[in-house]
């Protein structure tokens, strides 16, 4: 099938009395079947068309409760209207910028979404429709209408912003094609295949769930703030359901896995765990696999909100074959792409291209920029043409995506992150890729997280590492952490250029996946700490290590 309505329909007849949400958001267990559910939207689809939504309208949707939230986005699709989906935690201008460029006609949003729009002047010379989400604004039972709206595949189906995490924000335009080609690989790759119970802590995820054929459950958590999540009542929608899938974040891992450690939980229903958003750290890889039945997969997903899912790679395959290369500072393993796609890696070249060209590949084993093509690329943004020209390059009637991340292939076929392309430190002798050696000073004892950034002129920059201690680490033992990391990062490709380090009690980070790190923040934050030795912002440094004739730590 060739557009996400007709398989919404085909998998509610497939299945009409099974679960396909299981909602804990309130505290209770409420439970909507197939039937229940893809009637639901047809109601809401109903109710929106006579209220004034079109074919064709772009209509924002900021709406907190999960089930209004995919009820909005589905019945808007139903109209064959086009959802646009932004990240209301984003700064308000950076919201403002998004919505201007995709021009939303229609916005869906609860009481606090309307008066920032109202406040705030959101798409003011665009909107004029403004509704509560249509469950919500529904007085009374109303039969479902007929579906009747046929999109082709070729149609604009969904809007969907990027993080800001790597950038401004970018609208990612998704046509029916593009959105069934995603499933095909969410089932060919991650093996999510109907009957499949889902605890998903990533709700846009969600939205893929009635389409998959499973039981997607909405654990109790602000979906919004993931790194926030309660471990115990993630477990307890785990368990509760006999979840054999689950898919989070490397913040919601993270905090489950110790969880699950401290208290003896083992989550003996999954086979599946899924981490999206940010490779997780070999200790944790490490310590949640103790939770897992021994048959579990867990997969690390590498993609982008243009392109999803590119590569993957099995916990066992990081951890007994690929981890050595990581602690030698060579980069994270992402697996091996997904078939069909072909992911390519080229020479590092700034500014727009607009054709692919045969000498643009880098050679075996060099790193360079991450380039995508397939079924599931998304080929332009929304509004942005700038942000198109950059990023998208045109190859015989397709669409190559640059992600903007350095990386390598090995000999074996397998993808390897080496951070992006903008966080690289421009030192007065060349750049200095992060994230390997981040990678490898992951694993050190008492490190949770760290991060390298660079100070100072923008071509001849410092690198700074910053270091976040595991949450029961005693500051007294901070100089012992100190000499430990600064021992581990000598050996590794430019590990000798590490002569300043920070410990902060927790690095800021991304506002979707609260998983990767905010280095411009933390860049700013390291350079009032090192130059001014004074407050930093609401924090100070714990420690400020300076490895010059030996290390020293100053408080």
């Amino acid at each position: 099938m060739d557009n996400v309505l007709d398989i919404f329909a085909r998998r509610t007849g497939e299945r009409p009395d099974t679960a396909a949400l299981v909602d804990h958001s309130s505290g209770r267990a409420v439970t909507w079947t197939f039937t229940q559910f893809h009637e639901e939207c047809l109601r809401a689809a109903d109710l929106l068309g006579s209220s004034g939504v079109t074919a064709g309208a772009h209509t924002v949707i900021l709406v907190r409760d999960p089930v209004d939230f995919l009820v909005s986005v589905y019945a808007t699709i139903a109209l064959g209207a086009v959802p646009v989906l932004v990240d209301p935690h984003l700064p308000r201008d950076a919201v403002k910028r998004c919505l201007a460029d995709a021009a939303p006609t229609v916005f869906i949003g609860d009481r606090l979404a309307h008066l920032a729009r109202l406040a705030l002047g959101w798409a003011r010379s665009t909107v004029s429709l403004a509704l509560p989400p249509p469950r919500a604004g529904r007085r009374r039972t109303r039969p479902p209408g007929p579906m009747t709206f046929q999109p082709s595949p070729d149609r604009t189906a969904l809007i969907v912003f990027t993080s800001g995490s790597t950038g401004l924000p970018k609208g990612a335009v998704y046509t029916h094609s593009h959105l069934c080609s995603q499933l095909r690989l969410f089932h060919s790759a991650l093996g999510i295949s109907p009957g499949s119970v889902l605890v998903s802590a990533f709700l846009p995820f969600v939205l893929f769930g009635p389409l998959l054929g499973v039981t997607s459950v909405l654990p109790r958590m602000d979906f919004s703030r993931p790194g926030r999540t309660d471990p115990r009542k993630l477990t307890e929608a785990v368990t509760a359901g006999c979840a054999s899938v689950l898919l989070g974040s490397p913040a919601v891992l993270t905090a489950l896995s110790a969880h699950c450690a401290a208290q003896g939980v083992r989550l003996d229903s999954l086979t599946d765990v899924h981490c999206f958003g940010a490779t997780l750290p070999l200790p944790v890889l490490t310590q949640l696999r103790g939770s897992l039945p021994s048959t579990a997969r867990l997969h690390s997903v590498y993609g982008a909100t243009e392109c999803l899912p590119v590569s993957t790679v099995e916990s066992r395959e990081l951890l007994e074959g690929t981890s050595r290369a990581t602690l030698r500072g060579e980069g994270v393993c992402l697996g091996r792409p997904v078939s069909p796609l072909r992911v390519r890696i080229v020479r590092v070249r700034p500014g727009a291209v607009a054709r692919w060209s045969s000498s643009w590949p880098a050679g075996p084993g060099e790193i360079g920029e991450i380039t995508v093509a397939g079924p599931n690329v998304s080929s332009h943004y929304a509004g942005n043409a700038r942000a198109t020209d950059l990023s998208k390059v045109r190859e015989a009637g397709h669409v190559v995506h640059r992600t903007g991340d350095l990386g390598w292939m090995d000999g074996a076929g397998r993808l390897w992150f080496c951070g992006r392309i903008d966080h690289r430190i421009r030192t007065a002798t060349g750049y200095l890729a992060a994230e390997p050696i981040e990678a490898a000073l992951d694993a050190v004892p008492g490190v949770s997280r760290c991060a390298l950034v660079g100070i100072g002129p923008a071509d001849a920059q410092v690198p700074v590492l910053c270091i976040q201690p595991d949450a029961h680490y005693q500051r007294r033992r901070y100089h012992e952490l100190l000499v430990r990391v600064l021992a581990a990062a000598a050996p590794l490709p430019s590990g000798a250029t590490i002569t300043l380090v920070l410990f902060r009690g927790r690095l800021p980070v991304d506002i979707r996946h609260n998983s990767k790190i905010d280095r411009p923040e933390l860049s700013r934050w390291a350079a009032r700490c090192l130059l001014g030795r004074r407050r930093c912002g609401r924090r100070r440094p714990h420690d400020i290590g300076e490895n010059r004739a030996g290390s020293e730590t100053d408080r």
